[in-house]
């Protein structure tokens, strides 16, 4: 369900921002998988997008391992996405520009 979801998002994003081992672990677990298919699962709710990018925008700070994992699963491309159907959503448009940012360092 969709409240799960975003819950789960928004906590894991704020336990798993500063933990390279548990980011690691996330990757390696398939949970990046499993964002982005419920980003286009869920692509028309703002709630959900917004929250999958927040726990994009964690998954990818200070991380190459998981930035090279959400490169080769095009992660950028879901961004872009997001930022094209939701431009007037602040939150969105932040979440968003940040995991480009991370993703090009």
């Amino acid at each position: 369900p969709r409240q799960i979801f975003v819950s789960c998002c928004e906590v894991c994003a704020t336990i798993i921002h500063a933990c390279p081992r548990s980011k690691q672990s996330f990757v390696d677990s398939g949970g990046l998988q499993t964002i982005t298919f419920a980003l286009c699962d869920q692509e028309q709710d703002q709630g959900a997008t917004a929250a999958g990018l927040a726990m994009l925008l964690a998954v990818s700070a200070r991380s190459a391992p998981s930035i090279v994992a959400m490169a080769e699963l095009r992660v950028h491309e879901l961004v872009l996405l997001a930022m094209s159907r939701f431009a007037k959503n602040a939150q969105i448009m932040a979440r968003a520009a940040g995991v480009l940012a991370n993703m090009s360092n």
